[in-house]
């Protein structure tokens, strides 16, 4: 446990706020949407085989 007696005061000073945001908003998107993506602007044809090589690894 933290050796800090005020744990409250800290607690307040890292709440996220209107001006206290993080850099990345939402999750991350999962790899078969990266994938699609890439192959959308790429314009390249992948196999489903494909998919699950690139998925295993």
């Amino acid at each position: 446990m933290s050796n800090n007696k005020n744990i409250a005061e800290d607690g307040r000073a890292t709440r996220f706020s209107s001006t206290n945001q993080p850099a990345n908003r939402g999750r991350k998107k999962s790899l078969y949407k990266r994938l699609k993506e890439l192959v959308k602007k790429n314009d390249v044809q992948l196999t489903k085989e494909d998919f699950c090589k690139i998925e295993c690894v």
